[in-house]
């Protein structure tokens, strides 16, 4: 069970690598001065964040729903209801 908590623990945490520059909505060599080109970059961080939250909420959806309908978790949680119920 070590190791089944180690997997999902480390996709709870897991930091996706993509770029999302493709959503861009600014092209930042065309900026005509550097005040121009910051807000094009805070414009296109906006964007890019959306995104990014997007595909974090997509894969903790992912893990949950796994860690929902894994045998391995679903037969130590009865284990313990069991000795829970076993106490009282």
């Amino acid at each position: 069970m070590k190791e089944v908590r180690q997997f999902y623990k480390f996709w709870d945490d897991f930091q996706s690598w993509r770029v999302f520059s493709q959503f861009d909505e600014y092209n930042t060599d065309e900026a005509h001065d550097r005040y121009e080109r910051r807000y094009m970059e805070n414009e296109n961080k906006k964007i890019s964040k959306k995104h990014h939250n997007a595909e974090r909420k997509r894969i903790i959806t992912l893990v949950e729903f796994c860690y929902d309908n894994d045998p391995r978790i679903i037969a130590e949680d009865a284990i313990i209801e069991a000795e829970k119920e076993r106490v009282k």
